[in-house]
């Protein structure tokens, strides 16, 4: 296990399997609202979905993926020596594939197929996760570097019953602020946000 980690080379991350669920059910959504009908059901989804957004990885600020999806980590230039995968925790390589001097695209790791050309080594209790080839063997040579030279996909994300209680009681809280201020402002009073619940996710974000 490498010791030393040199600066992060983080590349382009994009989804490419989203989550099958929610993190929270509705139901406890409307528990924690205490709503007692089914008429806004589709607008309290819409509300908990725009709070998944504000944190979830690629993009939301907590930088940690919140339900199990497939990611997929595009890097523009020779591949470092070690790789940091964004959106924790990180259970997962799938495929490595990378572009050699003639334009091929070629498979260099293969978790179904048990294709391994690099002996890949990897942290994945590290957050981010790293991911090494062996020392002895190395990156491909001929990888032409430049524009989608590599492309890592992995499974990122939480089972919905593993998530961290302290982000589903943000989600709720969140959820909640959104269900009760519904427009920016009302009358001219602008509306009110528990900035100090934010807090409670400082434990949790990832720095990158």
């Amino acid at each position: 296990m490498p010791r030393a980690y040199p600066q992060r080379d983080i590349g382009r991350v994009s989804v490419v399997t989203a989550p099958t669920s929610a993190p929270i059910p509705t139901a406890e959504v409307k528990a924690h609202l205490r709503i007692d009908h089914d008429g806004e059901d589709t607008q309290l989804d819409d509300y908990l979905s725009a709070a998944v957004g504000e944190i979830d990885s690629p993009h939301g600020w907590l930088g940690r993926s919140l339900i199990t999806r497939t990611l997929r980590l595009t890097l523009d230039a020779y591949p470092p020596r070690i790789i940091y995968l964004p959106g924790p925790p990180v259970t997962a390589v799938k495929t490595i594939t990378v572009r050699d001097g003639e334009d091929n695209t070629d498979i260099i790791f293969d978790a179904d197929t048990a294709v391994d050309l690099i002996n890949l080594m990897s942290d994945f209790t590290a957050e981010p996760a790293l991911i090494w080839a062996d020392d002895n063997i190395g990156w491909p040579s001929d990888i032409k570097g430049g524009v989608d030279s590599m492309r890592i996909d992995y499974v990122a994300g939480y089972a919905v019953a593993d998530l961290p209680k302290t982000i589903r009681q943000w989600l709720l809280m969140r959820t909640g602020e959104l269900y009760r201020d519904r427009e920016a402002s009302m009358l001219g009073i602008p509306s009110t946000r528990l900035y100090h619940a934010d807090r409670m996710l400082d434990g949790l974000r990832v720095r990158q």
